[in-house]
């Protein structure tokens, strides 16, 4: 996997935050949640794990910070 997709509730919850390995589940949960936002996550290929991207999808639209 490239890139993770993080879906961030506005309440800041941990237990109501979810995780989604594509882009298609992605886009629909940002639409199924238009006031929350989906975060980017891509895989660093420098170090183990993944980085912020400064993406995000919110309401089915693509954003940077």
């Amino acid at each position: 996997m490239e890139k993770l997709y993080i879906l961030t509730p506005n309440s800041g919850e941990l237990e109501d935050i979810r995780i989604i390995i594509t882009e298609e589940e992605a886009v629909t949960l940002s639409k199924q949640y238009p006031s929350c936002t989906v975060e980017i996550f891509e895989k660093d290929v420098k170090l183990f794990g993944y980085i912020m991207s400064y993406k995000y999808f919110q309401n089915g639209i693509l954003y940077n910070y």
